[in-house]
């Protein structure tokens, strides 16, 4: 009677459980926290403890339970149970409560859902039952179903020891969640949907309320010190007892469906544990030995193992939240994932480990977040494990490869790209055991990130192959780069330019014609280094190449693709030397540094150079060209830079580009053509020397600022202005040493435009005064071009610098109409000590202390003069005579402003030629707005009787037939004369 009132109490407990149920359309699990005031432990004075983890494990079944229609009000408190009882919570069915026992040492962990006090979960199987325990199903289940889920304590940790209060709420839920009372016990069906497709399997109940698996949430056990969650046995059972149209495991095992034949698909649901394709949140292992294929739709999954000989093809996109392991165990178990075309990926947001297994990329995409490691290989008789990583395709690696294995790329190119903070350790990390290898004989490996540490493997690259990287790469003592094969390009190379190859003792092998390159954002050479380039072989050297000495012989092409640092003597002595690189997007640069010589004796530098050399404190740069014209060019991107004290030497040198001077005295000590695009600048306080033969050829030497500094240009050697070349500097030393040559040339239409604070040296102090150079004291001549200087601008201290410049006693300008525009000389006062001569005009002011001769010796001409003229007491002008035409048959001035005259007077007459009387010679020549003022105060005329005369703005030179007193008959044959003056006068 009792028993029968319990049993009914019991039906009906179930029952009112079941009609709550029926008003619901989702698992809704709602508590009431009503722990009495006198019933508050100490450890949770408020009950805030308890309602934390009573939460989290309905959220934990919420999660799990997602598809039925249940709703749950539950109550939960602490309260006091009899100090002999072994209970430690108690649901109650009747009143929908759960009693939590206050008198008892637990572990109540403030973060529920993160387990960190607990060692690794282990997963309990069918198969790992014993037979005891299996024999509690009845049926063949799988028997890679899971039936239990622990995580023991960490050991001396705060959970170690005690009872687990989330395991035990989660354990009491499940009386209302999975399986609840039932005195008959029946026995709990498992759908076969849930279980790959497999029937008649059900799982026996231990007693009323409980089943049988040891590990299971619902066995009447639960261990202290240990961490139980709801395995996919306890939701199957859920999903029977409760009426569940579907459940959510976050583990699950490849299955298969056994009541479907053919290819094993990811996208098939019925061959996953539990019936459900995984997402996101799904831990996912496949170990049944076969091929899973995912295909023609994605897969996702929070963890993936693959193991046991199994492989996984991705013809889509898989992926992995967290962590991928391929787990093999030697001989020829070599679990393998296949990305098996371009449309494959596979993402795996953390870790990829993979240890004697495999990832073979057949143009799809591998992304690992975390960790990527090749973990070594065994070997024994018959067969060689290796954990590999090739094919072709993109890597993309968060944190670090670490290949003790081997990275192949095979049918392509292998792409592996480090993330921002990731890097490549491409040998291992056990180098004194096992070593990285790296192939591209038959593909491409393409690396984009830094090197953990110096790589000691072998790279082998064969032809028409390559490596490339994209950071700092260096090859340690043991390290190997072999390029194996003549033939097609192969490559080592980086197209990134903060990327860095450092050979430290290591060697370069290349066989004869072959062709290969080294690339990278910068090259280090370092010393003992011997490169060889056989005949009909040609290696570039691409990147920013450091020379530190060595040998760089050979007949075959070596190609400097990259900025060049020359740290010490550096000779390189090739057929061909393709200094600024091969079709690279910008000229490769050389800076060589202090004390340091960089000598190319080559046949060719590979065309005109148009890189930056920089030369630095006492640094040289000698190019001596052996083939063709010995001659080489810098082309318009082109520089040669002085920092200090630079010199360039060996064969000439066309310059397009630019030169620079930045500070101390450099020389020039090659001759050199400045092209019309060419620019020349020379810093503040800082010289350059031209020491050779110079052409300048319509471009520019300036200043750094383009104000008129301090800086001095110095010319030591002949000069052949071209086309209109300006000259902007502080001090232009034009004849800078009495034992070279300054002789300077302008050749027709050419224009030298010089603008400078003083031509000379710029020394000024009394101390120095021998050393003082001003003005020029060599030789110019205006091939019926232009010179222009521009004098007197800026001051130094309080002194200011005159606006005129000299040609001294020894100078010489001549004026050279050749049948182009008239000679011009323009700019700043001409004071002239020394002779200026020929045909041409000055546009300029000009003061003649020297000699002017008009025209040349025999050779008629027009002096034009735009400004003002005067000539000093020491000054003299003169003229030859050979007929009556101005201009064309006896000399002429013309000036065009105010004329002040002073100094002698010489005239000529040309060979077989004598004026009669009465000729007239118009020898200076203006208008009425220009004045003449002034005589010369001493004439020397040819032989004869000869007056000059001197108007208000010219000056007649006349011979007279007859002394005197014959003068009235003079006058009276020069009226007509005077006549046809007034004549042209008007005229004008």
């Amino acid at each position: 009677m009792n028993a029968a009132r319990s049993l009914a109490i019991a039906f009906i407990a179930v029952g009112l459980v079941c009609l709550n149920c029926l008003c619901c359309f989702a698992i809704d699990i709602a508590l009431t926290f009503d722990t009495p005031a006198d019933q508050f432990p100490a450890y949770d004075p408020d009950g805030s403890k308890l309602q934390l983890i009573a939460l989290a494990a309905a959220d934990m079944w919420e999660d799990l339970l997602p598809f039925g229609n249940n709703a749950y009000s539950v109550t939960v408190h602490w309260g006091t149970f009899p100090a002999n009882s072994t209970q430690l919570a108690v649901y109650n069915g009747f009143d929908h409560s759960i009693n939590v026992r206050r008198n008892n040492a637990w572990f109540l962990d403030p973060t529920p859902t993160e387990h960190g006090e607990f060692a690794p979960f282990v997963q309990t199987l069918y198969r790992d039952l014993d037979a005891t325990q299996q024999a509690s199903f009845n049926g063949t289940p799988p028997d890679l179903l899971e039936t239990g889920y622990t995580a023991a304590a960490v050991s001396g940790g705060v959970a170690d020891g005690v009872d687990d209060l989330l395991s035990v709420l989660l354990h009491e839920m499940g009386h209302f969640t999975e399986i609840g009372y039932n005195l008959l016990a029946p026995d709990v069906a498992i759908q076969s949907k849930f279980i790959g497709g497999v029937t008649g399997v059900s799982a026996q109940r231990e007693d009323e309320s409980h089943i049988t698996p040891d590990n299971a949430l619902l066995d009447p056990q639960l261990a202290a010190g240990q961490r139980v969650l709801p395995s996919a046995l306890d939701l199957m059972v859920a999903a029977n007892e409760q009426n569940h149209s579907d459940i959510r495991l976050r583990r699950i095992d490849w299955l298969g469906n056994v009541q479907l034949p053919g290819p094993s698909l990811w996208s098939v649901a019925s061959g996953w544990e539990g019936g459900r394709t995984p997402t996101t949140g799904t831990n996912v292992t496949v170990r049944d030995g076969g091929n899973l294929q995912v295909l023609s739709a994605p897969g996702t999954a929070r963890t993936l193992l693959l193991t046991q000989n199994s492989d996984l093809t991705i013809f889509d996109d898989l992926h992995v939240a967290l962590d991928t392991q391929i787990f093999g165990s030697g001989g020829f178990d070599h679990p393998t994932v296949v990305i098996a075309d371009a449309t494959g990926t596979m993402a795996v947001d953390r870790n990829l480990d993979i240890s004697l297994g495999g990832v073979q990329l057949n143009g799809g995409q591998l992304d690992v977040t975390g960790l990527l490691i090749l973990d070594g290989e065994v070997s024994g008789a018959g067969f060689v494990n290796t954990s590999t990583l090739n094919g072709y395709g993109a890597v993309n690696v968060g944190s670090q490869l670490r290949n003790r294995g081997r990275v192949k790329g095979e049918g392509g190119t292998l792409v592996i790209t480090a993330g921002a903070s990731g890097k490549l350790d491409l040998d291992g990390n056990q180098e004194a055991t096992q070593v990285g290898l790296l192939l591209a004989r038959d593909g491409n490996l393409e690396f984009h990130g830094p090197l953990n540490d110096a790589f000691d493997g072998t790279a082998d690259i064969g032809a028409g192959h390559s490596i490339r990287f994209d950071e700092e790469w260096t090859f340690g003592q043991n390290g190997n780069l072999h390029f194996s094969d003549a033939g097609a390009l192969a490559e080592f190379f980086s197209s990134v330019p903060a990327s860095h190859v450092t050979f430290d003792g290591s060697s370069i092998t290349l066989p004869q014609n072959a062709l290969a390159r080294v690339r990278a954002g910068a090259i280090t050479l370092k010393s003992g280094v011997d490169v060889t380039v056989p005949s009909g072989a040609i290696l570039g050297l691409n990147g920013n190449i450091e020379f530190s000495g060595g040998s760089y012989t050979g007949a075959g092409v070596l190609r400097q693709n990259g900025n060049a640092n020359v740290a010490t003597n550096t000779s390189i002595a090739v057929s061909e030397y393709d200094w600024d690189g091969f079709n690279l997007p910008t000229p490769a640069d050389t800076q060589i540094e202090a004390n340091a010589k960089f000598m190319l004796n080559v046949g060719s530098i590979g065309g005109a150079y148009s890189g930056t050399v920089s030369l630095a404190d006492d640094a040289e740069l000698s190019v001596n060209i052996l083939a063709g014209f010995g001659v080489w060019q810098l082309a318009p991107e082109g520089t040669i830079r002085f920092i200090k004290n630079g010199r360039v030497t060996g064969s000439p040198v066309i310059v397009r580009g630019k030169i620079v001077a930045l500070e101390g005295s450099n020389h020039l000590d090659s001759a050199a053509t400045l092209t019309a695009s060419s620019v020349v600048t020379i810093a503040d306080q800082a010289a350059l020397n031209i020491d050779a033969p110079i052409g300048l050829g319509g471009g520019v030497i300036t200043t750094l600022t383009g104000q008129l500094d301090d800086s001095v240009l110095h010319q030591r050697a002949t000069a052949l202005v071209l086309d209109h070349h300006r000259i902007n500097v502080g001090y232009f030393n034009w004849d800078a040493d009495d034992a070279t040559d300054s002789h300077t040339t302008i050749q027709p239409d050419a224009f030298l435009d010089i603008r400078a604070k003083q031509i000379g040296n710029g020394l000024t102090d009394p101390l120095f005064f021998p050393l003082w150079r001003r003005g020029f004291g060599d030789t110019i001549d205006i091939d019926s071009g232009t010179l222009g200087v521009e004098v007197g601008y800026g001051a130094r201290g309080e002194e200011s610098f005159p606006s005129y410049w000299t040609l001294n006693a020894a100078g010489h300008l001549n004026l050279n109409l050749i049948g182009h525009a008239l000679p011009t000389v323009q700019g700043s006062r001409l004071i002239n000590r020394g002779t200026i001569s020929g045909d041409g005009q000055f546009l300029n002011q000009l003061e003649n202390d020297g000699e002017v001769i008009v025209g040349h010796q025999g050779d008629i001409g027009t002096i034009r003069l735009a400004d003002e003229f005067i000539q000093t007491q020491v000054g003299s002008m003169a003229f030859e005579l050979g007929g009556l035409l101005p201009g064309t048959e006896f000399d002429r001035v013309n000036h065009e402003v105010a004329m002040s005259l002073d100094g002698t007077l010489v005239v000529s007459l040309l060979d077989n030629y004598y004026p009669a009387p009465g000729d007239i010679f118009r020898i200076i020549d203006g208008n009425p707005t220009s004045m003449l003022s002034g005589t010369f105060s001493q004439t020397l005329l040819p032989a004869g009787q000869w007056d000059v005369f001197y108007g208000s703005y010219f000056v007649d030179l006349r011979f007279i037939a007859v002394p005197e007193p014959a003068t009235v008959w003079y006058l009276l044959a020069t009226i007509p004369a005077l006549l046809r003056m007034r004549r042209t006068t008007s005229t004008c």
